[in-house]
């Protein structure tokens, strides 16, 4: 689920809850709203919250992970709103 956005506006996060049956890893994302599409990690570095993109995101079996924490899908270059 992505959240709304205002006129101009180029970028939103995507959040989600995915439960993987087996092991898996999260490798890639896509959407036909935006042009790049980035699973990003946000973590304190200095006392700064700090937000930057990971190549894999493991999904343990049979374990709900929610993007509510501190990993999201970042969806930027909007092509449709």
């Amino acid at each position: 689920m992505g959240r709304g956005v205002v006129p101009g506006q180029m970028a939103t996060g995507a959040f989600m809850r995915l439960t993987a049956a087996a092991d898996a890893t999260l490798v890639d994302a896509a959407s036909p709203a935006a042009r790049i599409v980035e699973i990003h990690e946000m973590k304190m570095d200095g006392g700064v919250m700090k937000m930057s993109a990971i190549d894999r995101l493991p999904l343990p079996a049979g374990k709900a992970w929610s993007s509510a924490g501190c990993y999201h899908v970042m969806l930027m270059d909007l092509s449709r709103r």
